[in-house]
């Protein structure tokens, strides 16, 4: 069969039509495909608004951890009461209202200054006395020294247990997909000053409900004397920090949209 130079000419065009439009579509699928499965900033912020964009009300808490006293055992027992009071809180607006799944209590795993640690969660997480939040095994480890005392647990157990929030929400494990794409180790940095000024500001929301007369001393000790941002911190500036938790206690969960802040707010 002989084709004529009219019809192999509109054979070809048509070819070529066809191979573009499968083209498009499958870059068009693909890039659909990406944004589901890798997050962008605007996901991850949308992410932390169903957080804060609602107007829910907190179950009252009638929160009374053990007496508080200075050795560690006890310590212990203070922070995993207060664990258990923030799941009361919690609990219902996560795995109800905000489908975040289901919110279990978090590990604490308590240790003494001057004390051996082993490795939590992975190299370069476990920081000599620094606090911090494992998302692998939802453990929170807290550092105590001489002076700590119950105001101190306090603070440090409801900032890292806004971590614990952060995560079973989804915003942790999004951020950190979306970090490990970025080239620009500032905007990494800038990034997880909003993760952590968020925690902050989920920190006064917690403590303001659970344990109010510790959140208004709080507020009332704070350092007037407050350095200036360290870029290399991954956490904010003192100011800022002391300004989110006071926004988070007084202002309440709304107030806790640290994607959308001004970046002079969270450096």
């Amino acid at each position: 069969m002989s084709w004529t130079r009219k019809e192999i000419a509109i054979i070809v065009t048509a070819t070529a039509v066809g191979l573009v439009v499968v083209l498009v579509v499958g870059v068009n699928l693909a890039a659909s495909v990406v944004k589901r499965v890798l997050p962008s900033y605007e996901a991850v912020a949308e992410t932390s608004q169903r957080l804060t964009d609602t107007d829910m009300q907190f179950p009252e808490i009638d929160c009374t951890p053990v007496e508080w006293r200075g050795d560690i055992t006890r310590q212990k027992r203070y922070a995993e009461g207060v664990m258990a009071c923030l799941d009361e809180m919690w609990s219902p607006a996560v795995d109800g209202e905000l489908r975040g799944g289901n919110l279990v209590t978090p590990h604490v795993d308590m240790r003494l200054e001057g004390d051996d640690a082993p490795i939590l969660c992975g190299e370069g997480a476990d920081v000599y006395g620094i606090s911090f939040y494992c998302p692998r095994n939802q453990t929170i480890r807290i550092w105590t020294y001489d002076s700590f005392n119950e105001l101190d647990l306090v603070r440090v157990a409801t900032h890292e247990y806004g971590h614990h929030l952060q995560e079973a929400m989804g915003i942790e494990s999004q951020l950190s997909s979306l970090a490990a794409r970025e080239n620009d180790h500032r905007e990494v940095m800038l990034m997880t000053k909003r993760l952590e000024a968020q925690a902050e500001c989920l920190s006064g929301v917690s403590a303001n409900h659970i344990l109010p007369y510790l959140a208004e001393l709080s507020v009332q000790e704070d350092d007037i004397n407050i350095p200036g941002e360290d870029p290399e911190d991954t956490h904010p500036s003192q100011a800022n920090n002391r300004m989110w938790f006071n926004r988070g206690m007084q202002e309440g969960l709304s107030s806790c949209d640290t994607w959308s802040a001004p970046q002079s707010e969270i450096r």
